[in-house]
């Protein structure tokens, strides 16, 4: 082939400009922000702030209503009051693993709800909380106006080691993003 046939040929054209790249980029994100201000009355973005997480996902959606009603088994963002080892105020994100009238046994073998068990207690989340068997060990149903909140990770420092939070701490139901 002779060097005049090579600079001829035609150079190969991007399939991407940089200007059009930057086009979508700044479209996709006035669209989210378009979406958000347009969603932020009903929902926003929750964060679990915890060092060691309780779920798989650490962003949420969360909805702005607080619930009529507290449903086991669903994901909720709560604010942690007293709660040891937590601060005051710290938003935290948890299954409703027990309400009202559920009947909740603590022991050796773990943590158990209406009998059926939902997890293991972990030694190293108990002595890193300064607990021992005795202090966590539990036969209780729960009350009116409480709920049981609880993680699904092995190190989870969750209700099975402290306890009960009010329902009035429930900011909203919480959906798992990533």
């Amino acid at each position: 082939m002779s060097l005049a046939v090579l600079r001829s040929a035609p150079a190969p054209k991007e399939r991407w400009s940089k200007t059009k790249t930057l086009n979508l980029v700044c479209g996709i994100t006035i669209a989210w922000l378009i979406a958000l201000k347009a969603l932020g009355s009903f929902v926003h973005l929750g964060v679990d702030p915890q060092p060691t997480p309780c779920l798989p996902w650490r962003y949420f959606i969360v909805g702005q209503q607080v619930p009529d009603v507290v449903e086991r088994g669903r994901i909720y963002m709560y604010r942690a009051y007293r709660i040891p080892m937590m601060p005051n105020g710290i938003h935290v994100a948890k299954y409703a693993g027990a309400v009202a009238g559920d009947h909740v046994v603590v022991n050796e073998q773990g943590i158990f709800i209406n009998g059926r068990r939902w997890g293991p207690l972990n030694k190293e989340v108990m002595m890193k909380g300064r607990m021992t068997m005795d202090d966590v060990r539990a036969d209780y149903v729960v009350p009116a106006g409480k709920v049981l909140m609880l993680g699904t990770m092995p190190n989870t420092w969750d209700g099975r080691y402290w306890g009960l939070v009010k329902i009035g701490q429930i900011d909203g139901k919480a959906v798992p993003l990533w």
